[in-house]
């Protein structure tokens, strides 16, 4: 069974802003981009049931797969070949199916990882100017402040 192709455009999507903690030899990295898409597909199908698994009790988390928690049994895709080295290979179109209900799934939180980050806008000489003035503006009540606070802790 392939996944999706609504879950493959959310794993390209996450591979290319956050690929780079899957291209290291630290396998607790590659767990948490692993978490990440998982709390992502979440996030997008909160009635998907995805999340990560491990193999038994006492095992960690599996460092290159997503796991689905189906009224059958767990299911799970191994999303890359070679997914143990520094440089792995992203397979997610074509990611090796299993089912493997012996295994333990591991849910994960929803959030939004790939939230568009917004561009701050240019900065011109009028805009510039009116920050000048609101600075100077705050200054001027910074002043009257500290000369208050200076008049009252005279008066005792």
């Amino acid at each position: 069974m392939l996944l999706p192709a609504e879950v493959v455009v959310i794993c390209q999507a996450m591979w290319e802003q956050f690929g780079h903690l899957m291209r290291t030899s630290d396998e607790s990295q590659k767990r948490v981009w692993c978490q990440m898409l998982a709390a992502q597909l979440v996030f997008v199908f909160p009635a998907g049931r995805w999340g990560v698994k491990r193999a038994g009790s006492g095992r960690p988390q599996s460092k290159d797969t997503i796991a689905r928690n189906a009224s059958a049994g767990l299911e799970c895709w191994d999303l890359f070949i070679v997914g143990a080295t520094a440089n792995p290979t992203p397979n997610f179109a074509h990611a090796d199916y299993h089912f493997i209900p012996e295994q333990i799934f591991m849910p994960v939180e929803a959030q939004n990882h790939l939230v568009a980050r917004p561009t701050p806008p240019p900065l011109d000489e009028e805009f510039v100017a009116a920050l000048d003035r609101i600075l100077e503006g705050l200054a001027g009540i910074k002043e009257g402040a500290e000369q208050l606070r200076d008049y009252l802790l005279e008066r005792g």
